[in-house]
């Protein structure tokens, strides 16, 4: 039978490693080894035999025929692989559909930066809450209602859904009935698991589809790199990119890709998020957020990338105390650039106790938060884990177990329900 079986060869790489295909008919079984390593040879003469049901007197005749395979190939210095290529006259010109107009596009990838605390996360709220009502997003102002009404799905395993996202959404006025949350996946009474990108995209992509969703949020991106990827690796952060890009073209919706900001400050603000710059550059949209230099009770969301068309002027919005938690006001538009944000962040002066009682309070502001998180915020800054329990006592943070993911959740105390 093995008269049937056909084996071919590609090109050696510099290593001597070489694609080797054996086939009868459609079945086929692909390998990738050195042909000059006798071992692996007849480990793939094994793995040929078993494929195709032969006998063990087959391995002569395996052999036989890879070794001439291999000369062929490299006779002929020809290739298995062909080029794909496209003629740009087959390609019709496109603009970019769009989620929040001229800001978060649909079905591609964007980036949020910004220190901890600093309101990415609500921000975020605020887009979903509105979407949810089908309203008009910051500056356009419209009749609430005027739109059709979409879905978010929030990846997230560092906000609790009912200490954080729940009473988040009720203070934006949301439609808790078009905000998914996802953390993790499971066997039903089997196991459980938190997500991971690479892994689990069809999963996600399953939920987008069945739910009208159209944002899916990843705060932070970094938590859900799968375990066995180094987020610092643009070749680790690529292989969950491109999986994820091509589930935002099949479903139409938008990825918000949510990151921490780098301690590097005299970088560019592009190049600010914490990790691999693999995540920008496959993002079409990129935006940082900062407190206003200019009033340090305004935050400004500015767009430090942008490659489908103009890039969006800045816009200013206020967080205000909402009970025990907070949300967005937006302001309108200004003159701020991103490069403007980055030049004017300074880290605080004083002990640093002091530093960290800052970092926890600003971080606590806009609500209850992970004791994990926030001593994260407070490492980052070169702040000990003994200061950091120092600070908080001196603060009189609330620490508080929650059911979800047996997390403590910190909060800063309160007087007639305003946020101290």
């Amino acid at each position: 039978m093995t008269d049937q079986l056909t084996i071919q060869c590609g090109p050696a790489d510099g290593r001597g490693v070489r694609l080797v295909f054996a086939s009868i008919g459609d079945i086929v079984h692909r390998h990738k080894f050195d042909v000059d390593d006798s071992f692996r040879r007849k480990k793939f003469r094994e793995d040929v035999i078993h494929k195709f049901g032969f006998g063990d007197d087959a391995h002569e005749a395996i052999e036989k025929q890879l070794i001439q395979a291999a000369d062929n190939e490299d006779v002929c210095s020809g290739s298995l692989w062909e080029p794909v290529t496209t003629t740009l006259s087959q390609v019709a010109s496109s603009t970019a559909e769009y989620l929040w107009p001229g800001r978060i596009p649909l079905r591609m990838l964007t980036t949020v930066d910004g220190d901890g605390g600093v309101g990415k996360g609500l921000a975020m709220m605020a887009i979903a809450a509105r979407g949810s009502r089908g309203d008009s997003m910051p500056p356009v102002s419209a009749p609430d209602g005027t739109f059709e009404p979409w879905s978010t799905l929030f990846i997230t395993g560092e906000d609790s859904p009912e200490f954080v996202l729940r009473p988040r959404l009720d203070a934006a006025g949301g439609d808790p009935g078009r905000i998914i949350t996802m953390s993790s996946v499971e066997i039903p009474e089997s196991d459980r698991r938190t997500i991971a990108l690479l892994e689990d995209i069809s999963l996600i992509e399953r939920v987008v589809e069945n739910n009208e969703v159209k944002l899916v949020v990843i705060d932070p991106y970094s938590e859900f790199i799968d375990p066995h990827l180094n987020m610092n690796s643009d070749p680790d952060n690529r292989k969950c990119l491109g999986p994820l890009a091509e589930m935002a073209q099949r479903t139409g919706a938008a990825v918000v890709m949510v990151r921490h900001l780098n301690k590097k400050e005299g970088q560019s603000a592009q190049y600010r998020g914490s990790g691999s710059t693999a995540p920008l550059n496959a993002s079409r949209a990129a935006f940082i957020v900062a407190p206003d230099p200019e009033d340090p009770d305004l935050r400004v969301l500015a767009c430090t990338k942008f490659n489908i068309g103009p890039k969006p002027v800045s816009l200013r919005f206020r967080i205000e105390p909402a009970g025990t938690t907070a949300r967005v006001r937006w302001e309108g538009e200004c003159e701020l650039t991103a490069g403007d944000l980055v030049k004017t962040q300074n880290k605080s002066e004083g002990s640093k106790v002091d530093r960290a009682k800052a970092i926890i309070k600003d971080i606590l502001s806009v609500g209850p938060r992970g004791s994990s998180e926030v001593m994260g915020a407070c490492t980052d800054e070169g702040i000990g884990v003994r200061t950091f329990h120092t600070a908080r006592k001196k603060l009189g943070v609330i620490s508080e177990k929650t059911e979800f993911q047996g997390q403590w959740m910190l909060t800063l105390p309160s007087t007639n329900g305003e946020v101290f």
